[in-house]
């Protein structure tokens, strides 16, 4: 396939090097104007035309850019993929495609509704041990989820213009709870505290209950950003607890492991027992590989497998992430 991508920063890198590495090609890379940046990127992935506005790479002709890739800056991208989907061209778009949900129901509610040929960037929904947690969830009794979510405040965010409230569970935390929604359903807030103001209206810390509606299964949900802690997804069976900690290392434990108390170390000592241990792919981004994948059988071939995050499903983790910062 030929590949028309929209951006060509460290982002659009790893996708390109998936690109590439699937033997696909990379006809247009579009950016606002020349650039060092913009030619290191078509030394490296082999790319031999640029142009510098989004309508000259949708005038394009299908045999030389079939699909586009937008990976643009977060405050960018909500009028560059409208652009890009009111063309109707079979689009990855990296999230947030918007940074409200209003604005993404509105493309959804049109009498032709956007996005159809159209996935959203959530490549951690392709980690390669996903389908032996979902195998869980149809096969096992799930009790409660607890997921810790520490993100970072870098100075990406800190000095972004246009700030909105939720950027921060937009940009950083909306990667695990998408995670949660595919796994879960939708959720919803039962009780949400808010810690920490901020300036902008912002908050430091959400500290809350979320329920599955379908289920009725507690989530029990902590994000503190900047806290020195690590990312924890933890589902919890009736007598298994599978783990994702980092996101992309799954571990199951399933029973316990007792040491008595010796005269060394007179505390008997207890641990869970592992039982499966599964890390990602880590031969490219995780989890890009087949995510470009799914993406061509859904939005090229017509043939979806379910797995792929698709506008719908970005609409309800971003009312998901309002409702958390007390926005929606």
């Amino acid at each position: 396939m030929r590949f028309g991508v929209i951006g060509c920063g460290p982002m659009a890198r790893h996708h390109a090097a998936v690109i590439r590495g699937l033997d696909h090609q990379i006809d247009t890379v579009c950016t606002t104007g020349d650039s060092d940046r913009r030619r290191r990127f078509m030394d490296d992935f082999q790319v031999d035309r640029a142009c510098d506005r989004v309508e000259d790479l949708l005038a394009m002709d299908r045999a030389a850019v079939e699909a586009v890739l937008v990976v643009t800056p977060w405050d960018r991208t909500a009028d560059i993929a409208e652009q890009v989907l009111a063309a109707g061209v079979p689009s990855l778009i990296e999230k947030p495609p918007a940074t409200s949900s209003r604005r993404l129901r509105d493309w959804l509610d049109r009498p032709t509704p956007l996005g159809e040929r159209t996935l959203i960037g959530r490549n951690r929904r392709f980690y390669e041990f996903l389908p032996e947690v979902r195998q869980a969830l149809r096969d096992e009794t799930l009790l409660s989820v607890e997921g810790s979510f520490p993100d970072p405040l870098d100075g990406e965010l800190s000095s972004s213009p246009a700030w909105v409230p939720t950027m921060r569970l937009l940009w950083r935390t909306s990667h695990p709870l998408d995670l949660l929604v595919h796994l879960l359903g939708d959720l919803h807030v039962e009780r949400m505290y808010r810690s920490g103001p901020r300036d902008d209206g912002s908050f430091s810390a959400y500290n809350g209950l979320l329920v599955a509606t379908d289920t009725d299964v507690p989530v029990h949900l902590q994000i503190h950003f900047d806290a020195p802690s690590r990312h924890r997804l933890a589902l919890h069976f009736t007598d298994r607890i599978y783990e994702l900690s980092p996101l992309e290392t799954m571990t199951v434990y399933h029973g316990m492991d007792v040491a008595d108390a010796t005269r060394e170390h007179p505390i008997r000592r207890y641990s869970p027992h592992v039982e499966i241990s599964r890390e990602a792919d880590l031969t490219y981004k995780p989890g890009l590989r087949g995510q470009l994948e799914e993406f061509i059988a859904t939005c090229v071939h017509g043939e979806p497998r379910g797995v792929g995050c698709t506008l719908a499903d970005t609409e309800r983790v971003t009312r998901l992430c309002e409702a958390i910062a007390g926005s929606d």
